[in-house]
């Protein structure tokens, strides 16, 4: 990116990289994302051209902006850019996902707000929902989160570390809400740091979701701990009530 407010872009066409051209990261609601960039994702959406970036940036203060926009294909849509939110947990970890609804089409983005997970929904008719908060994790906040999404249906699983601990917890969202029932967390896990990730999900077939992250349990002589592992089948099942008891 260029200082300040641009992100830069290349388009390949199959044959050749086009010149390089700039996005303003400014809203509908003409809030400015104005400081050095520290994260950028692209989410694809699969079988379609839609692609939605989210990038993340610094602050001196600790808090830092998360700005959101979805490419349709010929180019980005600003009418939809939002700034997700100016107040999000952490600059150096990557604590933010998107996912999308296989189904339907729409959206989730998930981040981390001071001691908050938090959701937006998207839609590419009708844009961003509100910002609603779905659990709370603790004052220092959420260190890194993932998601995937089914092949065949509208779940998304979700796999987050919180900094406190650190500590994992795992819940999934049906298509049109976050599930209740998820697995107790593990509550002293191996750190992830922020050139490295060791949370992880994906989805076995069209109904049963593997869910992977570093435990710190014994045996000690481990210097890493070691994985665990646990599933999570359709429509509302998980193979276990306790993280501290996957494999």
């Amino acid at each position: 990116s260029t200082s300040d407010s641009y992100l830069q872009y290349v388009l390949w066409n199959g044959s050749r990289f086009s010149a390089f051209q700039n996005i303003t990261l400014t809203d509908s609601a003409l809030s400015r994302f104005n400081t050095n960039m520290r994260f950028t994702k692209l989410f694809p959406q699969p079988k379609t051209d839609n692609i939605m970036l989210i990038t993340h940036n610094g602050s001196s203060t600790g808090l830092s902006a998360l700005f959101a926009v979805t490419w349709t294909g010929d180019n980005f849509n600003m009418a939809h850019a939002l700034m997700l939110t100016n107040f999000s947990t952490s600059d150096i970890q990557q604590h933010f996902a998107f996912g999308w609804e296989s189904v339907s089409g729409e959206g989730v983005a998930f981040y981390g707000t001071r001691g908050n997970v938090t959701i937006r929904t998207y839609s590419s008719s009708a844009g961003w929902g509100d910002e609603t908060v779905i659990t709370r994790v603790s004052s220092s906040g959420l260190d890194q989160l993932r998601l995937c999404s089914a092949p065949d249906s509208d779940y998304i699983g979700v796999i987050f570390e919180t900094a406190s601990g650190p500590q994992v917890n795992v819940t999934m969202w049906n298509g049109s809400q976050i599930m209740n029932n998820s697995p107790l967390a593990d509550l002293v896990t191996v750190v992830g740091g922020s050139a490295t990730v060791n949370i992880a999900c994906d989805w076995i077939n069209s109904t049963t979701a593997l869910f992977t992250y570093t435990d710190l349990r014994s045996p000690t002589t481990l210097p890493n701990g070691y994985m665990n592992y646990f599933t999570f089948a359709l429509p509302n099942n998980w193979n276990t009530t306790s993280m501290n008891d996957s494999s």
